[in-house]
């Protein structure tokens, strides 16, 4: 976040649009805040926690990231001679706002409704050295909302896979796509682990699956990410890049 707002007048900042950048460090510290939820004394009130900030933290990192690589896909549309109105506006700023909020708004209500009819509980575990321990229970909607999450994904993986030859500034569609194909197969291998496992393992062994899951897909995907855009907001010189055109030039940057 901090990089973001001191840079937000270069243009590796600039293009990648900073106000995305800052929502995407938000989810990722939802996320992160998780873990700490996590480590806390199970209760109704921290179970109910945690999957609160998860999904909305997984809106918030994930959503943006697929539309940029949408927008990337429509780039080209936008650019022709006979693009159509409609999808100019799709391209546009306040376009992808827009689709964001259709991809947020339903992960909020889905957690409310989550919230008033699922059967919040606790569930005690015994593991074979007679270890007893609560956990959070899961229902047929926690599991909905992972598969909705899956299905996602794979709505990403489809769109960085179609659009893998596509040269982009500062190649940020290269490394959005890396972090899309790391949380895609680890943290869904690591979700059907904790779930087969979550009855017969010790507690330590069960958060350390937890993180696993979450915080490690996300932290990676937030380096691919940011750490090319720390690198060169440390250089002398960057690339200046007309948004619309994907012209690049050269120009010294002294700020």
């Amino acid at each position: 976040m901090v990089v973001t707002v001191r840079n937000r007048h270069r243009t590796v900042i600039k293009v990648a649009g900073p106000k995305l950048l800052l929502l995407i460090c938000f989810g990722g510290v939802l996320i992160n805040i998780s873990g700490i939820v996590e480590f806390l004394q199970v209760t109704v009130t921290t179970c109910t926690a945690r999957v609160w900030l998860l999904h909305l933290g997984f809106a918030f990192v994930y959503g943006p990231l697929l539309l940029k690589i949408w927008r990337i896909s429509l780039v080209e549309a936008v650019s022709s001679i006979n693009v159509s109105e409609e999808v100019s506006k799709s391209v546009s700023s306040s376009g992808v706002w827009w689709k964001l909020s259709l991809i947020v708004l339903p992960v909020f209500i889905d957690l409310i409704v989550w919230s008033v009819v699922s059967n919040l509980t606790l569930q005690l575990v015994q593991t074979g050295t007679q270890l007893k321990y609560h956990i959070c229970h899961e229902d047929w909607m926690d599991y909905g909302i992972m598969l909705a999450e899956f299905l996602f994904l794979l709505w990403g993986v489809y769109l960085c896979f179609k659009r893998r030859n596509v040269v982009t500034p500062y190649n940020e569609a290269r490394y959005i796509a890396w972090g899309i194909y790391v949380t895609t197969f680890w943290k869904n291998f690591m979700t059907v682990i904790r779930i087969f496992l979550s009855q017969s393992i010790d507690p330590d062994v069960l958060y350390l699956l937890y993180i696993m899951e979450w915080q490690v897909p996300v932290t990676l995907t937030l380096i691919m990410l940011f750490l090319p855009k720390i690198y060169r907001t440390r250089r002398r010189r960057i690339n200046k890049i007309n948004p619309t055109t994907l012209v690049v030039q050269e120009e010294d940057d002294d700020d």
